[in-house]
């Protein structure tokens, strides 16, 4: 995390770049599983893990 949080970081100090230009951004890890959180730290939903099977038995 702390590494994306500097290439940010980085990217947004660049001249060429326009911070308003950037409507979102995008991180998948297969690894772990990252939760939005609000302003107070809560999570904004539950985190779905990318090896969630609830709907497997749908494609059987």
């Amino acid at each position: 995390w702390q590494s994306l949080c500097q290439a940010c970081r980085e990217l947004l100090s660049k001249p060429e770049v326009d911070p308003e230009s950037i409507a979102a951004a995008a991180l998948t890890t297969q690894r772990s599983t990252l939760i939005n959180l609000d302003e107070n730290g809560q999570p904004l939903r539950p985190a779905i893990v990318w090896l969630d099977q609830r709907q497997s038995k749908d494609f059987k």
